[in-house]
């Protein structure tokens, strides 16, 4: 996808042009969007700007986000916990979070066989960022037991989900290239970032759902979107505070 910036001696352009797909030449053609909501992490996003400048990229480059592995276990059994979620802040232990789903819906169903999801913070490209499913599953093992935490039931299927920008790492300084690449891409009328990815924001699932009905109310009758608008909406979304 590449999205065209505006002429720096006129206002912000109406439209971008991008590419859904890259391909050869003479592939699909781009398409023209009158305003795009991007949930692009803000670093990958500069990046995919034409002509954005060298001072931008650089700062947009700065910016890191903590990679994920979601590892799931399903058991052959109704639950394995009357909790919804479990924390694990102890360094030893190389997942953070283990949830059960079944537990959020209170849904019984299938009666002998339940899910357990392990959140694994990572670097994207290490050791676990790559570890094979086997391997991660025997490490969360090895950590449940630390906890006194033991499975009794079969595992019937292991498998993981990773996840490459799952959340913003705010290093010392962060706040400047922030502002470089923020005020940089805030320059296009017609392009809205949103979530946490994109807006480089730590949040909770509620607050992007509020965050999706902010925008939809920034749609105007004839299609165009209220800039204005979503700029007060962006306040209130800056002081958002993650709750767990």
């Amino acid at each position: 996808m590449t999205v065209c910036p505006p002429d720096e001696k006129k206002p912000a352009l109406r439209s971008f042009s991008f590419e859904v797909t890259p391909g050869p030449p003479g592939g699909s053609p781009p398409l023209v969007a009158d305003t795009i909501v991007s949930t692009v992490p803000i670093s990958r996003l500069v990046s995919l700007v034409s002509g954005a400048p060298d001072s931008v990229r650089t700062a947009a480059a700065s910016l890191r986000y903590r990679s994920m592995v979601l590892l799931y276990l399903v058991l052959e059994t109704g639950q394995f916990s009357s909790y919804d979620c479990h924390y694990f802040p102890e360094r030893p232990i190389v997942f953070s979070r283990m949830s059960e789903a079944k537990n959020y819906s209170g849904v019984s169903t299938p009666e002998n066989r339940t899910g357990l999801c392990f959140e694994i913070p990572c670097r994207f490209g290490g050791r676990l960022w790559q570890a094979t499913d086997g391997q991660l599953a025997e490490i969360v093992l090895q950590g449940l037991r630390r906890c006194r935490m033991h499975l009794k039931a079969d595992i019937s299927s292991v498998f993981t989900r990773r996840l490459s920008h799952a959340y913003p790492i705010y290093e010392i300084g962060y706040e400047r290239h922030l502002s470089s690449a923020a005020d940089y891409l805030d320059g296009f009328a017609n392009l809205v970032r949103i979530g946490r990815q994109g807006l480089f924001l730590h949040d909770n699932v509620h607050h992007a759902l509020e965050m999706g009905s902010m925008a939809a109310d920034c749609v105007n009758a004839d299609g165009t979107f209220d800039q204005n608008r979503w700029a007060r909406f962006k306040r209130c979304i800056d002081r958002y505070t993650v709750e767990d």
